[in-house]
């Protein structure tokens, strides 16, 4: 389970997340493929990925990850 959330409700916010694949034990260059458990949404990343988060739209990625 991959969580990003933010706790600002008025502004977007985005930027880059740094995963620590070796934790999961992944390889640095694999991909995952994350279901966003809130929106359906699919989404690809790797050990780093840009995310951003509106807060009129989802304040939060809750996703169950596997590898790509």
């Amino acid at each position: 389970m991959l969580c990003v959330v933010t706790l600002d409700h008025c502004h977007t916010q985005e930027g880059t997340v740094h995963w620590d694949f070796a934790a999961l034990g992944w390889s640095p260059d694999q991909r995952c493929t994350v279901h966003d458990e809130v929106s359906g949404e699919i989404f690809e990343w790797g050990r780093h990925a840009y995310v951003k988060l509106d807060p009129h739209r989802s304040v939060a990625h809750i996703g169950s990850a596997g590898p790509a």
